[in-house]
């Protein structure tokens, strides 16, 4: 019902409703941005590492739990147990993938030779090329399509997309991440393609 007690069509109601949305927030993103304290942007050697290691420790006991308990528990336990561990081990090495990609947007340091390698390092450890990457994915990290690219990607979409290149930028011609002739690279870029390459085997 509305006011004065009549009821409201469906096209009175939506009218309504977008009458109280505003079309432009009140801020832009400047504006976001100066309300956030400056200490929260600076990038921090000690910070970021502290979380690798953090990280690496728990990959660390989480393994020496399952591997040591899992095994002594009677079948029926150890089948819920192995995928829970798996899950949880999941967890935290997409962490060490999560800073490793922050590194090629050089949100891990202020050096950006440290951020290459700490990156190069962990994405190599979970079999993705890190150059690869962080050359084609400065390109896909735009708002279209996040929330479709998210759920394919957590499917098949990420080994799809490395060896495919089938939801990144079309080409003339066929693009993969392992290639470093591929058309997604500069030729400045090939020698890294192939660095990372050679770091994942």
């Amino acid at each position: 019902m509305g006011a004065g007690g009549r009821m409201l069509d469906s096209s009175d109601q939506a009218k309504d409703i977008l009458k109280r949305v505003p079309i432009d927030p009140p801020f832009s993103l400047s504006d976001l941005k100066k309300a956030i304290p400056a200490h929260c942007f600076e990038r921090s050697v000690i910070r970021s590492s502290y979380y690798v290691v953090h990280d690496l420790i728990v990959t660390y006991v989480f393994y020496f739990l399952a591997n040591t308990y899992i095994p002594l528990l009677p079948a029926p336990l150890a089948y819920i147990a192995w995928p829970v561990y798996w899950f949880c081990q999941a967890s935290i090495l997409t962490g060490l993938w999560v800073i490793g990609h922050e590194c090629g947007h050089h949100a891990f340091s202020e050096y950006q030779w440290l951020d290459d390698t700490v990156g190069f390092i962990l994405h190599s450890a979970l079999f993705t090329p890190y150059f690869s990457w962080k050359y084609s994915h400065r390109i896909l990290n735009n708002p279209p399509g996040r929330v479709f690219t998210l759920v394919f990607r957590l499917t098949l979409g990420f080994p799809l997309y490395l060896l495919t290149n089938v939801s990144g930028k079309k080409y003339e011609r066929f693009a993969n991440h392992f290639d470093p002739l591929s058309p997604i690279f500069t030729k400045r870029e090939r020698i890294q393609v192939l660095l990372s390459d050679l770091g994942i085997l």
